[in-house]
């Protein structure tokens, strides 16, 4: 039960029925009163619905899917298809409509649908509208009977069908057909295409097939392996323009050339059949190819080959031409290249030798023929050496028993192309051969010595030169053998050759590596220096330059040395003992003489001396003689040294500190003596073994504070001792201590020593801080600041009035002084702009953690190295509360301290604008679109990126106009009330414009004129041209796409206009005028078998208005002629083109198809069976492309003898008649041949001549003689 206090309510149903509804009403008084009636609520229906392809632009059809849940149906459909800016037509009450939306995008559509009663529902749903599927394709540029290939530009990934029209009733449903067109013109190709979500689109271009070129040819054939042959181009562009031309000569080498060249040459290396091919290319890309066939004849190779080549003797010259597959050699031309040999200079001989008389260079040439008229010609540069140079010396007089050095005079004789050498030496002895040839002649007196040599070029020369052998003197000589350092004499005693005198002496003494060991003297003396045996050589000279060298030994002694040694022992007191150590290596010394100081001598190897004076030196003097009578003296300072005396030093000498002991030579002095052994004694009995020490310098620790006697012995080098005694004194040490004081922020420490010392007094206080600093004080107390804080090792060192110290040593620590401060870069602070926060913190120590919090829900930013500012972005506007906390870490402890900072956030505004490509010359329109962000008053700044011009505004909304075509990047500052700003920036394209051009091909009256497109693009492709053409009385035609074609019917001046137009819409138009010319007219017959001749054809040239002619006759041959005459060599079917060219260059083009065919039947009018010429032993007609034939030979009675109707595969009579009958014989008489025969071509033979193209004649009947 609901109890209301309003009289009026609603209830909603959730199920449908009858119900009972009762109103019960109350007065102030409590009266009551009540009211049932029954309420119906009847069922809803439920509204749906479906939709099919949605694509802009086109009818999406609505399918209502709606049940109305009862028996009755469902009444009433009201649809919204959430499309306002279609007007009326949003709305629709059908069932199932059909709704255009003009805008791609996503709608939603509601449905209410409703029944009788009333009740009714309503859904909704998105539907999303696909835009068009983007579609374009390219042609590639096609010939006609060539395959023009499309390319689509779709978005293959939700492409699902193409439909292609190409415009020739031709279709395809590919992607990237490949098309062909059988005929030249401007084609309407339409793409259709079909994408995922069902949508079309399509797109319609015109597309130029233009007409292909005619590919001609001839060349200079037939010729010869080797030769020029020369091809002449004869194609023909058809309208167009040739562009490439690539030759193939069927030798594997080919060519290409991208101008017109008429005609060039090209040589076959070998001969044969070659297959030529000549492929030529139109501007638009359009090829034709011809082939021909040319035959080349092998020529021989010619070579040739010689021996023999120096000056004054035959050449001999070999052919060696090879046939090369060829006939064989029947002419040879030889020329030697020597002019001055006359008649000689030229040779037909086919091995021929010629002498040239001169030498030098000579260009020879062979030129060979063979039987068939094809040559070769080879030249060689051959060289005629001359005779080489020959001439040879001997380096000196030659004497009878030494070797004679024969050398080759280089400045005749060139050695480097000399390969042989013989000499004859005139003695009868065997040949030498070398380049400088050696001999040792038995026998004094004069010989002819002969040299011949050869060059490599295998020429010679020969020089004969007399020489005289001459007696060498007998060189012999003595010398008396002495010691190193003595003078030794040398006699000569040398015998002279008979007839002739020594003159000359040349002594070498044998030293090695010395250059002053000779002399020219006749007898000499030499000092030797050193000794040994030496090889002393002497030569003696005769006055015809001959010599005799004489090699002896001489013995040098070694002189004795001298030297001694001795012993002077500071123990000793002056006396001296000498020990003699000289030596002698080839005998002993055996005297000896010694000056020991002035006027004191002696003698023997070991004498004794005694010095009264000592600690002096002394120079004594030994000399000595060996068995030799070899003397040498040596002299040497002897020192005398004082008594042995000694002392030690010692060091400072603390309680508990080691003291070290030091010994000291007092005489002799070093280095004439030295200590060698060391014994000590500190007195110090309670230590032990440790009183005592044998070492150099011992240290010993005392045991207790007091005096003691140290005593010391030293023996020195000489074994003398002596002893020294002091007394050492042992003090006691201080004890070292300190404490010290510091504040927070306090660097500088207190130091307060609390050291004590019983038996002196504290003099000096050393402080070591821990930083790297000291002092050095003579009070107690002291104070430090330290740079930093941190944790000190201080140690205090403490010295007394005996030089003992003392060190204590402890760790002090310096606190920190650390502040946190901040402060913001500026008063102006703006939202979602980058504010700074200098960091103004100070400490004494280093600051090792920052913490920042930026009041504003951001995470706290906490680093630990030293920033100078941070930076923050606030989001939002507002107050912010900065704080700031900083830390250090003296030890283990953390010092902090933290600050705060009050700042207040502007809003800022959110910068924004558009702006629409444009063209050049358009004015660009910049459409504000920032977002105020709360602001009440915005100002604006605009750059529009021109560089060099006025190009700034401060409208909301401007205009600008650019110069120049490009990208420009614009900027927007936007600022508010504030002084908070926002920039934004854009790229403003601002497109050039094409620049339209085209050319066209020679305009000719009633011929297809083509355009071709040249307009320069500028940043996008042009896509759409326009043509107009117009004469005096207006516009005859339009035209589009990039290269149409047009007929014009008259002669004239036009104008063709041409607009094009790009991708971004920019456009430019360009008028050219047009001179039409009149065409030629081509028309022509033939002629057959002119002056009876087969295959002989004359043209005949009926054409009108032409100036100009090319024949094409199909068989390889052209002319230019007006009216040619040609021949065809074989049968076929040939196409025979005649193009002609007016004045002005337009042409025209006629065609006829000439089949030719070489017919012909001859009959002999004799046999002769049994004679001796074989070709008339039968009787055989011959012919050619018969097609039907019968020979019949009868006798003179009209019996038929023989009969025959078959024919080889060339339409030649296959049979002979060969006299007989019945096998036999017949006998010699005159005999009837009766012969019908009709041509493959269907004309009949009529005996002699060819045959006309009629019926079937009588048979031709004749006579044959048959003779026996």
């Amino acid at each position: 039960m609901c109890i209301r206090d309003s009289p009026n309510v609603t209830h909603q149903y959730t199920n449908s029925g009858t119900f009972n509804v009762t109103l019960t009403v109350k007065t102030n008084d409590s009266c009551t009163n009540q009211l049932t009636r029954v309420v119906t609520i009847l069922p809803k229906p439920t509204a749906d619905f479906v939709h099919g392809a949605a694509c802009q632009g086109n009818a999406v059809t609505f399918s209502d899917q709606s049940t109305s849940n009862t028996t009755g149906s469902i009444s009433g459909w009201t649809w919204n298809f959430g499309d306002p800016t279609s007007g009326t037509a949003n709305t629709s009450t059908a069932q199932n409509p059909t709704h255009i939306y003009n805008t791609a995008g996503s709608y939603t559509v509601a449905l209410i649908t409703s029944i009788p009663g009333g009740c009714s529902d309503t859904t909704t749903r998105q539907v999303t509208v696909s835009p068009p599927p983007t579609v374009d394709f390219t042609p590639a540029a096609g010939c006609n009977g060539d395959t023009t290939t499309f390319t689509s530009a779709v978005n293959q990934a939700t492409t699902q069908g193409f439909y292609w029209q190409f415009g020739d009733g031709g279709t395809s449903f590919d992607a990237d057909p490949i098309h062909v067109y059988s005929t030249a013109g401007t084609y309407t190709v339409i793409l259709t295409i079909t994408d995922t979500a069902g949508c079309t689109n399509t797109r319609v271009k015109p597309v130029l097939v233009v007409p292909a070129p005619m590919a001609a040819f001839s060349s200079s054939t037939p010729a010869c392996s080797g030769q020029l042959i020369t091809f002449t181009d004869l194609s023909n562009a058809n309208g167009g323009s040739l562009t490439t031309w690539h030759w193939e000569f069927g030798d594997g080498t080919d060519t290409t050339y991208s101008a017109s060249v008429p005609s060039f040459a090209h040589t076959y290396a070998q001969a044969g059949t070659f297959q030529v091919t000549l492929h030529v290319y139109s501007a638009l890309g359009c090829e034709n190819v011809v082939q021909h066939t040319v035959s080349i004849s092998p020529s021989p190779i010619a070579d040739f080959a010689y021996a023999n080549t120096c000056q004054g003797q035959s050449t001999q010259f070999t052919d060696m031409t090879s046939l090369n597959g060829g006939s064989s050699v029947t002419q040879r031309t030889w020329n030697f290249g020597d002019p001055a040999s006359g008649i000689l200079n030229t040779s037909t001989f086919t091995n021929p030798i010629h002498n040239y008389a001169q030498p030098g260079q000579y260009t020879v040439n062979l030129v060979t023929q063979n039987a068939g008229g094809c040559a070769d010609t080879v030249q060689q540069t051959i060289t005629i050496n001359p005779k080489p140079g020959v001439d040879f010396y001997n380096d000196s007089l030659v004497c009878l028993g030494s070797v004679t050095t024969l050398f080759t005079d280089t400045l005749l004789t060139n050695t480097g192309i000399i390969q042989q050498y013989e000499w004859d030496f005139g003695d009868g002895s065997p040949h030498a051969f070398t380049q400088n040839a050696t001999h040792q002649y038995l026998v004094a007196g004069t010989y002819n010595v002969t040299l011949t040599v050869q060059d490599t070029a295998g020429c010679g020369n020969t020089i004969t030169r007399p020489l005289t052998i001459h007696t060498a003197p007998v060189s012999a000589f003595m010398s008396d053998g002495k010691c190193e350092d003595a003078p030794t004499q040398f006699t000569d005693l040398s015998i002279p050759p008979q007839g002739d005198n020594i003159t000359g002496w040349s002594w070498d003494f044998g030293v090695a590596g010395s250059t002053t060991d000779t002399s020219t003297l006749k007898n000499p003396t030499f000092n030797y220096t050193q000794p040994g045996t030496y090889t002393v050589s002497l030569t003696t000279y005769t006055e015809y330059g001959c010599s005799n060298t004489k090699t002896l030994p001489v013995q040098v002694w070694n002189a004795p040395t001298a030297y001694f040694k001795y012993t002077a022992s500071p123990c000793d007191n002056g006396l001296v003992t000498f020990q003699d150590s000289s030596y002698s290596y080839q005998g002993i010394v055996n005297s000896w003489q010694w000056e020991f100081e002035p006027y004191q001598y002696g003698t023997g190897n070991h004498p004794s001396h005694i010095y009264y004076a000592v600690d002096s030196c002394y120079d004594v003097k030994l000399a000595i003689t060996d068995m030799r009578g070899c003397v040498d003296t040596s002299i040497q300072q002897i020192c005398v040294p004082p008594e042995l005396a000694v002392d030690f030093a010692t060091g400072l000498t603390c309680f508990g500190d080691p003291v070290t002991f030091t010994p000291q030579l007092i005489a002799p002095a070093a280095p004439a003596d030295s200590l060698v052994a060391f014994s000590w004694n500190f007195g110090d009995p309670s230590t032990g073994t440790n009183n005592a020490s044998l070492q150099k310098n011992p240290s010993h620790a005392f045991s207790a504070v007091g005096f003691y006697t140290v005593n010391f012995t030293g023996t020195d080098k000489f074994g003398c001792k002596a002893t020294s005694y002091k007394t050492v004194k042992v003090n006691a040490l201080p004890t070292a201590g300190f404490t010290y004081s510091t504040g927070q922020c306090d660097s500088t420490l207190v130091f307060s020593s609390t050291s004590t010392d019983s038996s002196s007094t504290i003099n000096t206080y050393i402080w070591q801080y821990g930083d790297g600093t000291s002092d050095t004080l003579t009070t107690p107390g002291t104070s430090h600041k330290y740079g930093a804080p941190g944790e000190y090792l201080a140690s205090l060192t403490v010295i007394n009035g005996n030089g003992c110290m003392s060190t204590h040593t402890q760790t002090v620590v310096r606190s920190a002084c650390i502040v946190a401060a901040t402060m913001s870069s500026g008063d102006l602070l703006c939202q979602n702009q980058e504010l700074s926060f200098a960091d103004m913190s100070t400490c004494d120590g280093t600051i090792t953690q920052w913490n920042w919090n930026f009041g504003d829900g951001t995470p706290t930013l906490t680093y630990g190295t030293y920033k100078p500012a941070v930076s923050h972005t606030f989001t939002s506007p507002g107050s912010y509360t900065i704080s700031l906390k900083v830390s250090t870490q003296i030890g283990t402890s953390t010092i902090s301290d933290s600050t705060t900072l009050e700042i207040q956030v502007k809003p800022t505004p959110v910068a924004g604008f558009t702006v629409d490509p444009v063209c050049l010359g358009v004015k660009a329109e910049f459409s504000d679109a920032t977002n105020a962000n709360g602001a009440t008053t915005l100002y604006y700044t605009w750059e529009f990126g021109d560089a060099g011009t006025a190009d700034t505004s401060n409208q909301k909304n401007p205009e600008y106009l650019y110069s120049v075509a490009g990208t420009y990047t614009t900027e927007l500052k936007v600022t508010n009330q504030f002084g908070c700003a926002d920039t934004a920036t854009t790229q403003t394209v601002v497109n050039g414009l094409p620049a339209a051009g085209f050319a066209g091909s020679l305009a000719c009256q009633g011929q297809k004129t083509y355009f071709f497109d040249a307009s320069q693009p500028y940043s996008s492709p042009v896509s759409t041209w326009g043509w107009c053409i117009t004469d005096s009385l207006g516009v005859i035609g339009y035209m589009q796409g990039a290269n149409p074609d047009f007929i014009f019917d008259s002669t004239g001046r036009y104008e063709v206009m041409l607009t094009v137009a790009d991708g971004n819409g920019c456009s430019d138009t360009i008028v050219q005028p047009v001179k039409v010319n009149p065409a030629p007219l081509t028309a022509f017959s033939y002629t057959e078998n002119v002056d009876n001749i087969q295959g002989q054809v004359q043209f005949n040239n009926g054409s009108i208005g032409a100036t100009e002619y090319y024949w094409d006759f199909g068989n390889g041959e052209t002319s230019y002629g007006e009216s040619p005459l040609t021949t065809y060599e074989y049968d076929g079917t040939y196409q025979v083109v005649l193009v002609t060219v007016s004045d002005q260059g337009c042409h025209d083009t006629a065609l006829i198809s000439y089949e030719m065919m070489f017919k012909g039947l001859y009959v002999p009018n004799a046999v002769a069976p049994g004679g001796t010429i074989q070709a008339t032993r039968i009787w055989k007609p011959v012919g050619v492309n018969l097609a039907s034939y019968t020979a019949e030979v009868y006798n003179s009675q009209g019996a038929l003898l023989w009969k025959s109707s078959l024919l080889d595969e060339k339409g030649a009579p296959a049979e002979g008649w060969d006299g007989t009958y019945n096998e036999k014989l017949c006998q010699q008489d005159v005999y009837v041949y009766k012969i019908t025969a009709v041509f493959r071509d269907g004309s009949v033979w009529e005996n002699l001549d060819v045959g006309e193209r009629e019926g079937l004649s009588e048979p031709v009947y004749g006579t044959i003689t048959l003779i026996r």
